[in-house]
């Protein structure tokens, strides 16, 4: 037949729309998520077959894999992954092992979300656990959750993690409502009933007296996990006050003694050892400074200005250590487990005494012993060194800035105190090095005196140290792992042949996050 055999007012149905098949291979889908329907857990006897179905949001053609979890023993599934419809829909067939037990079924998208359903298996049917927590210890409790977990024990559960227990019939309830209510629990096979509060407390009770068709109470004791203090973040502060404030100022005071001298020695006047330090740093021109400082009476120039000055700079260091040392101050810094030990951390001081650490000869990694109590009471001990004419030192540049507010190091203050300028100028040039240049040297030879003295107890046997025992009620976060404490402390301070007795106040926090610096 031809078109034009076609009669007018005959019309000719349009073929129908090829069935569309879903893909071999399906979609991924890192946004959507995927449930289970109709189903909140299935109850099913020895070797049962049941089909579900599973639904995605959104709808589309996702690759769906299939896996049991738990103690599934000889269940099968009819397939492992299927390709959803491209309305989001797909099945799998689920035959239940030959055993009481229970598992999960999970369904999961490639690349994204996933669901689970709880899979009860018995002969001699199920019954249901009214699962009640008794928890005498001080942590802070929101919300219990409980599991049921078939073919095993407490004793084999050991120390596993609360949390972590795959196939799982699990429920959760506010603390203090009433008691966790967990249905379909298989009559049969051993089950341990587990309880927990997030990561930080649990416990758990093998029951073997479930009968089918009936609830059961079942009491299962919690107690604290132990503290994870492996994890410690913590930034710590130990403030403190002199149990004798004249015996911690007099060891201050024999630092800023030993600082002074080395600075300066004994053996030499303080005039000629700045001249003969300026001597060391003319560099090209150190012929030409000694000869212009014997010939134009540099030293008894210098020697006349220190007197009209009524100058002594080993007495001024010593005054303003004493000035700018605080009567009280604190041990602050970051505590950081270890990571492997349970019981060693690793302490960083940012201040020593209300003073900058790294300005004190303290800013090492100090290894401490760091325990926790069953009661969450924590301990900290160890030792932290430091150099006693450092410690003087960062004592002195308060005191400096006391008296001159714009100075920014002891030196400056020193230059000042001096009068650099004023010297230079009645000693005049030399070489090719003018008066500025002359001004110049003199504030760099006090720099230079002062960082000799800054040095004279940094070896091993000078150096100080700070011994310390704190302890104090801590808090965890839900994977025990210490946020906080407070408490108390004790220590003692040693150093040049004095021994100084601290104690005070022995707190924590987590520390707060840094921002990102912005880009340039």
């Amino acid at each position: 037949m031809t078109l034009a055999a076609v009669g007018a007012g005959c019309s000719v149905d349009p073929p129908p729309e090829p069935t569309q098949l879903p893909p071999e291979n399906g979609k991924s889908g890192p946004d959507a998520s995927v449930s289970f329907v109709g189903d909140d857990g299935l109850a099913l006897a020895p070797g049962e077959a049941r089909t579900l179905r599973i639904v995605t949001d959104p709808p589309d053609a996702y690759q769906v894999s299939f896996a049991l979890l738990g103690e599934a023993l000889d269940a099968t599934l009819g397939d492992a992954s299927v390709v959803a419809s491209s309305a989001g829909e797909a099945e799998v067939e689920l035959r239940a092992p030959s055993n009481a037990t229970l598992f999960r079924l999970r369904a999961k998208i490639e690349d994204g979300g996933s669901a689970e359903i709880e899979v009860s298996v018995s002969d001699e049917g199920f019954g249901t656990i009214r699962l009640v927590p008794s928890y005498a210890g001080k942590r802070a409790v929101d919300t219990w959750a409980g599991a049921v977990v078939a073919h095993t024990t407490c004793t084999e559960l050991g120390s596993l993690p609360p949390g972590e227990l795959e196939g799982a019939l699990e429920a959760a309830a506010p603390a203090g409502s009433t008691p966790l209510i967990i249905e379909n629990a298989p009559v049969g096979p051993t089950l341990a009933v587990v309880v927990r509060a997030g990561h930080y407390v649990w416990g758990c009770k093998d029951e073997t007296h479930l009968v089918a068709g009936k609830a059961l109470d079942v009491e299962v004791d919690a107690a604290n996990v132990p503290m994870n203090l492996a994890a410690t973040e913590l930034a710590v502060s130990l403030s403190f006050e002199p149990e004798d404030l004249q015996a911690y100022r007099d060891l201050v005071s024999d630092a800023a003694g030993v600082l002074a001298e080395a600075a300066f020695p004994l053996q030499a006047t303080e005039v000629a050892t700045l001249l003969d330090t300026i001597a060391s740093l003319a560099g090209n021109d150190a012929s030409a400074y000694e000869s212009a400082r014997s010939a134009g009476s540099f030293d008894e120039i210098a020697a006349a200005h220190w007197t009209a000055k009524s100058l002594s700079v080993r007495g001024t260091v010593g005054a303003w250590a004493l000035a700018g040392l605080p009567s009280s101050g604190a041990l602050t810094g970051a505590l950081l487990g270890d990571g492997a030990s349970t019981d060693k951390a690793t302490l960083t001081l940012d201040t020593f005494g209300g003073l900058d650490a790294e300005a004190v000869g303290s800013a090492d990694e100090n290894e401490v012993t760091w325990t926790a109590d069953p009661d969450d009471t924590v301990h900290l001990g160890g030792a932290v060194t430091f150099s006693p004419a450092r410690f003087a030192g960062a004592a002195a540049l308060l005191g400096a800035q006391a008296e001159l507010p714009a100075a920014t190091s002891v030196s400056e203050a020193m230059a000042a105190l001096v009068d650099c300028q004023a010297l230079a100028t009645q000693l005049g040039p030399f070489g090719s090095c003018d008066v500025a240049c002359h001004a110049a040297l003199c504030a760099d030879a006090l720099d230079h005196r002062w960082q000799t003295g800054l040095g004279a107890t940094d070896v091993k046997a000078q150096l100080g140290k700070l011994s310390f025992n704190a302890s104090g009620a801590a808090q965890v976060d839900d994977m025990a792992a210490p946020v906080l404490f407070s408490g108390s402390w004790l220590g003692e301070a040693k150093a040049m042949g004095a021994a100084v007795k601290l104690a005070g106040e022995a707190t924590a926090t987590t520390p707060v996050p840094q921002e990102p610096p912005s880009p340039r």
